[in-house]
């Protein structure tokens, strides 16, 4: 009965501290917290990037590496040639209780990209380890060309291809 006595006293008489402070730390903590969730995978060097059709690649892919099973891709896969320093790179993020990864792949090249069907494209690194981008489902990587003309001084003409795609996981390492 004492010790009930004293957390009553306690807890009448402890000091409050003030509302905006409490507000702003929130925030922060928020934000740190926010911070904390979001990982970002970047591929070292590009060797090789290709692509393939959707329609050709086993179903789940993304539960299949999650679940640590290998994923090998079976059919052909047409190279695209490409210039400078392509890049890639997957980011994590956990929202709403729920694992979202955006990954991002650019490159230039001279070579025609087909839009008119859904493609995976697959990256070969220096180290040479294989990822793919792209699965069977729904939803498809977005595929976004530029065509650049070049400058009257003798540069070629060319594509700039940005490839998104959004899903549980997005970057996905493979067996060719």
């Amino acid at each position: 009965n004492s010790t009930f006595g004293n957390e009553k006293f306690m807890l009448k008489n402890r000091k409050k501290t003030p509302t905006l402070r409490s507000k702003k730390h929130k925030r922060k903590q928020r934000k740190i917290k926010k911070i904390r969730k979001m990982s970002t995978i970047s591929l070292p060097g590009i060797f090789k990037i290709g692509f393939l059709e959707c329609s050709n690649l086993s179903p789940q892919l993304a539960l299949k590496s999650i679940a640590g099973v290998p994923i090998a891709i079976l059919t052909d896969i047409t190279e695209v040639f490409f210039s400078g320093k392509p890049t890639c790179e997957a980011v994590s993020d956990n929202d709403n209780n729920g694992r979202c990864e955006k990954t991002t792949l650019k490159f230039v090249t001279t070579q025609i990209i087909p839009e008119d069907r859904p493609l995976a494209f697959v990256v070969q690194c220096v180290n040479g380890e294989n990822y793919i981008v792209g699965a069977k489902e729904r939803p498809f990587p977005i595929v976004k060309i530029t065509n650049d003309t070049g400058t009257d001084s003798g540069n070629a003409s060319s594509y700039s291809v940005e490839i998104t795609h959004s899903a549980i996981k997005s970057l996905l390492p493979v067996v060719v």
